[in-house]
């Protein structure tokens, strides 16, 4: 059959018409399959609870379940591809908040199903521990359960899931231990895990068993009462290994003999609250990758010299609680020593560190946002060099021996300062209106009060930002600056003499009284309730120091305050 030649781009043109024609439409109308949605249907039948409305979309009449919350469908197939129903955190009932019920087996049915996160909710019915036959959805990638209040033990059929890369258990509030644990290798695509909180006592060789997971990139153990365990390890196979969280374990080992060192591609390293001790390896020099270092509360000792100048990739250095002592200028030799350094969180209190502040530090470490030397034996004046850090967010140097006069030059170019604790230091004078949260308490200043609006706004907050400094005269204190006290207003001395407590003792009186009740109410809830505790953690993880020395030092004002009643 001859074609004329002028036919033949209309034919093409037509078929490509009906191509689309017939895909088009297809993607654009493509329900969910039925039996997937009768399987979240049932899901749904056996929540009890669901206070935050994450399943109102999921009606019997709405065929259509791609629409629905958390569902995500496969545009060509209509196969659901993703479950996401995470729930959240109340805080003002102190509480986990989410769907109450138990996981149906029928998401069995769901068998396409690459992505299922159950997060923070209450879906440990009716047995209370993980179900078995999540093992069985072979097709999933990502499964967090973490936050749920399971029980008992992590059932080792989820070592059939040979297709995951996500994993988080952690976090769960009734208590889950894993005894054994040599199915985790079977998950040779896991790239992330998560067991923080699980109870790994059992688990003595746990180091070999992670290094048989070569895909691994983050790996978090934190909380796992992880015991001493055979460290030596002939073959590191997690040369891909990115992240390792190990803090709040309790070794009581040597650094030195800690399986990791060899590990240079690590970019995050938490070791906190482990009882390690002795010094740290030099190996530890060489991890050049290294974004976040965390070993506080441990016993270092000392810093070897040099140790840490090479990690010019470091962002965040924690030694809060972790040496016995050391010079100042000696510690700043051993930090990192970069031409362009890109350390934005310093921490060193709490280590008996004397010497004075090195003017280089500043220079050395220009992007700082938080600076933390508090309760050390520091002394001498504090360096003007410190007006250079425009990025400081956060300093908190109370608790040292700090002395000298305070002007605008330190704080010249400090435009993004929040928060500053001088208190407990020997400074003698200020002549500086910084312009951010400041405690000047117990430092034996004198002179007159520098005039400023953010001065006197402070000080109507913060009322005791100015105890312990007898020196100090002029608005708005009572002492004026020619010597003399001003009369009391309100008769305090005549209320005294007639046997009257003063007003502002009651005050104080209800203040502390308050905190204190107040306080202990807070920390039984953290303490005897998990859910809380983990939302605690989770909410202010970045800003719990922070709310931690702001709680001591008010705490210590008004104990102060009372004292000096």
């Amino acid at each position: 059959m001859n074609m004329n030649p002028t036919s033949k781009p209309l034919l093409l043109l037509g078929s490509l018409l009906l191509l689309a024609a017939g895909t088009l439409p297809l993607q654009a109308t493509t329900a969910c399959v039925p039996r997937e949605r009768d399987a979240l249907l049932a899901f749904k039948r056996g929540i009890t609870s669901d206070p935050l409305g994450l399943l109102t979309s999921w009606k019997e009449d709405d065929h259509d379940c791609c629409r629905w919350r958390g569902v995500t469908c496969s545009n060509l197939t209509g196969h659901v591809l993703r479950l996401h129903l995470n729930g959240g955190y109340d805080l003002d009932r102190f509480e986990l908040v989410g769907l109450v019920g138990e996981i149906s087996p029928q998401l069995l049915h769901l068998n396409h199903i690459e992505h299922l996160d159950l997060s923070i909710n209450s879906l440990e019915e009716p047995s209370g521990q993980i179900p078995k036959f999540l093992g069985s959805m072979n097709s999933l990638r990502y499964l967090n359960l973490s936050s749920i209040p399971f029980t008992g033990t992590v059932p080792p059929q989820l070592g059939n899931l040979s297709n995951l890369r996500y994993l988080d258990l952690s976090d769960m509030e009734g208590g889950v231990h894993l005894t054994d644990i040599s199915w985790l290798p079977r998950l040779g695509s896991l790239k992330f895990l998560n067991l923080t909180y699980i109870d790994l006592s059992a688990a003595s060789d746990w180091p070999y068993v992670m290094n048989m997971i070569p895909s691994l990139r983050v790996l978090s153990l934190s909380f796992c009462r992880l015991q001493r365990a055979n460290q030596s390890l002939t073959h590191f196979n997690l040369t891909k290994l990115e992240k390792l969280d190990l803090s709040m374990n309790y070794f009581d080992h040597p650094y030195a003999s800690c399986w990791f060192w060899n590990l240079t591609i690590l970019k995050f390293l938490d070791l906190s609250q482990n009882r390690l001790y002795d010094q740290l390896p030099i190996a530890l020099g060489d991890m050049t990758s290294l974004r976040v270092l965390r070993i506080s509360n441990n016993d270092l000792g000392s810093m070897a010299p040099n140790l840490l100048r090479n990690l010019c990739n470091l962002e965040v250095l924690d030694l809060d609680e972790s040496l016995s002592g050391g010079n100042m200028t000696e510690l700043f030799g051993s930090l990192p020593q970069c031409s362009s350094s890109k350390l934005s969180e310093l921490k060193m209190s709490y280590n008996n560190i004397n010497g004075s502040l090195p003017a280089g530090l500043f220079r050395q470490f220009p992007n700082l946002v938080t600076l933390d030397m508090s309760i050390n034996l520091i002394t001498g004046p504090l360096p003007v060099e410190i007006g250079m850090l425009d990025s400081l967010t956060y300093l908190n140097l109370r608790g040292n021996n700090l002395e000298g006069v305070i002007t605008e030059e330190h704080f010249v170019s400090l435009k993004s300062l929040k928060y500053i604790d001088l208190s407990d230091n020997q400074l003698l004078k200020i002549v500086v209106d910084p312009g951010c949260d400041l405690d000047l308490s117990y430092n034996n200043l004198s002179g007159t009060i520098p005039s400023g609006s953010q001065l006197g706004t402070l000080y109507m907050e913060h009322p005791d930002m100015y105890n312990g400094n007898n020196g100090l005269c002029g608005p708005p204190l009572r002492r004026n600056c020619s010597g003399d006290i001003e009369p009391r207003q309100h008769g305090y001395g005549d209320d005294n003499k007639a046997g009257h407590v003063p007003e502002p003792m009651f005050f104080y009186l209800g203040l502390v009284s308050g905190f204190i009740a107040g306080l202990w109410v807070v920390f039984c809830i953290i303490l005897f309730k998990k859910t809380w505790r983990i939302a605690y953690f989770r909410i202010f993880d970045k800003v719990y120091d922070k709310i931690y020395v702001l709680a001591v030092v008010t705490w210590a004002s008004l104990f102060q305050k009372m004292t000096a009643q």
